[in-house]
């Protein structure tokens, strides 16, 4: 097996590689019960779809 080299990365940018590929941003969640996303947030769920 091959070691498989993970980073972490902000929302911000995977907004911008969302946009790269052409997505935009629908919703981000700060858990999967959607709550809120604010400065506290220790993780995000982002959905994404076709850009328009």
């Amino acid at each position: 097996m091959n070691p498989i080299v993970c980073r972490l990365i902000p929302p911000g940018e995977m907004d911008l590689m969302g946009r790269i590929a052409g997505l935009r941003l629908v919703a981000r969640y700060a858990s999967w019960q959607h709550t809120a996303f604010d400065v506290h947030s220790s993780a995000h769920i982002s959905v994404y779809g076709l850009g328009r």
